[in-house]
C-alpha cells in the first residue's frame, strides 16, 4: 500500500471531528499535503437528494485537509450500484487517468457493483472502499438481485487495499461475511457537530407569582 493512511498502521479516519475541531486543524496546513482522490456518486452535493452517505462523504472531504490530505473529488453520475453503459465508461475513464500508485478512496455504492472496472485497477492504484451499507442489505431488493450485488461487492472488497466501515459492528460483519483479512478493514465512525449551548432559562411572571 502506498502512503494511503486510511492506513494499516494508523487509521487516520478513526473519527470525524466536529466542525470546530476541523477548523482549528485546518489552520495548521502541512507544507506538503498527501493527495487522495475521492470517487463518489454524482449528486453528492445536491441538497434535493439528501442521504446519510452523501453527508458523510461531504464531511470526509471537508475534514481530511486538516489531517494532511489534499482531496480531489470525482463525482460520477449514474444509477449506482447498477449503472448504465455511460456511467461505467465514465468511471473507467476517471480511474484510468489517475497515475500509478495514486491513493483513491471510493464510495462503496460506486465501487462495489462494478468489479469488472475496479478489480483490474486494484493492482495499479492504492484503493480503499468506504462501505456505508452492504449492497445486498438494501431494503426492497429482489433476492436474486441482492445475491448478485453481494457477490460483486465481495469481489471488489477482496481485491482492494483497504476497506472502511462506519462502525465496529459493520467492520466485524464485513470481515466475516466477505471473508476479509481483519487488518485490511478499518472503522471510521460518523461524528456530530457540537451544537451551541441553549440560552439559560429565564423566570416567567407566572413562576414569580407562584404561591409560597
Amino acid at each position: 500500500m502506498s502512503d494511503l493512511t486510511i492506513d494499516r498502521a494508523t487509521p487516520s479516519l478513526g473519527f470525524l471531528p466536529a466542525q470546530r475541531a476541523a477548523s482549528r486543524n485546518a489552520e495548521i496546513i502541512p507544507m506538503s499535503l498527501r493527495t487522495v482522490h475521492f470517487v463518489m456518486p454524482g449528486g453528492v452535493d445536491d441538497p434535493a437528494a439528501p442521504s446519510g452517505g452523501n453527508a458523510y462523504d461531504r464531511r470526509v472531504s471537508l475534514d481530511l485537509p486538516g489531517f494532511g490530505w489534499q482531496v480531489h473529488k470525482h463525482a460520477v453520475d449514474g444509477e449506482w450500484p447498477r449503472p448504465g453503459a455511460d456511467a461505467r465508461a465514465e468511471l473507467a475513464r476517471v480511474l484510468r487517468e489517475l497515475p500509478d500508485g495514486a491513493a483513491v478512496l471510493m464510495d462503496g455504492i460506486v465501487a462495489c457493483g462494478v468489479p469488472e472496472i475496479i478489480v483490474p485497477e486494484a493492482d495499479r492504484l492504492s484503493l480503499a472502499v468506504l462501505v456505508h451499507l452492504p449492497l445486498g442489505d438494501e431494503t426492497g431488493l429482489d433476492a436474486a438481485v441482492a445475491a448478485e450485488l453481494d457477490a460483486k461487492e465481495r469481489a471488489v472488497l477482496r481485491a482492494v487495499s483497504a476497506v472502511i466501515g462506519t462502525s465496529e459492528w459493520a467492520v466485524r460483519r464485513l470481515v466475516s461475511h466477505h471473508g476479509l483479512a481483519p487488518d485490511r478493514v478499518h472503522v471510521a465512525t460518523p461524528g456530530a457537530d457540537i451544537a451551541p449551548s441553549p440560552p439559560a432559562p429565564t423566570a416567567s411572571p407566572a413562576c414569580c407569582a407562584w404561591p409560597r
